[in-house]
C-alpha cells in the first residue's frame, strides 16, 4: 500500500517548527508500503495543512474532508493543525504522532462505513508500532 504525505504550511513561523518532524513522519509512513491492508485500497493520501502567519485555516485541529476514489483505489483525508495547537505544543513530533493516530483511526472508520474491506486492526497496530514508535524515537 502506498502512503503519501503532502504538507501545506501557512508561513515561515510554522515551517521552522514542522520541517524536520514532517520529513521524519514521511519516512516513517514509507515503512508501511510493503504491507497490504486492503485489496480495495492501494493508496492512502495524507494532506497536512498547518496554519501559520500567512495562511490560517478556519477549522480547528482535527481530521477533515474524507475522500474515497474507488476507481483509483485511493482514500484520503486532511489533517488540519491550528495556530493555537502547534504554538501551545511542547513537542511538535508528539503532536504529529497523535494526529497521525487519529487520522488512521478516523479514515479506517470512514472506509468501513463505505463498505471497503480493510484489515483495520493490523493497520492501526502497525501505525502505532512502526510509524509512531519510529517518529517518536530519538533518531
Amino acid at each position: 500500500m502506498e502512503i503519501t504525505l503532502t504538507s501545506q504550511i501557512g508561513g515561515s513561523d510554522a515551517g521552522s517548527k514542522f520541517r524536520k518532524p514532517i520529513v521524519k513522519l514521511r519516512k516513517s509512513l514509507k515503512l508501511l508500503e510493503e504491507i497490504e491492508y486492503s485489496e480495495s485500497i492501494q493508496k492512502i493520501k495524507v494532506f497536512l495543512r498547518i496554519s501559520g502567519e500567512i495562511e490560517n485555516y478556519k477549522e480547528s485541529t482535527g481530521v477533515y474532508n474524507y475522500r474515497l476514489d474507488k476507481k483509483n483505489k485511493t482514500a484520503s483525508a486532511e489533517i488540519i493543525i491550528s495556530n493555537e495547537s502547534w504554538k501551545q505544543s511542547v513537542d511538535i513530533g508528539f503532536l504529529l504522532s497523535d494526529l497521525t493516530k487519529i487520522f488512521f483511526n478516523a479514515l479506517s472508520e470512514y472506509l468501513i462505513e463505505k463498505n471497503i474491506e480493510l484489515n483495520r486492526e493490523s493497520l492501526l497496530r502497525d501505525v502505532e508500532n512502526i510509524v509512531i514508535a519510529n517518529n517518536n524515537s530519538g533518531n
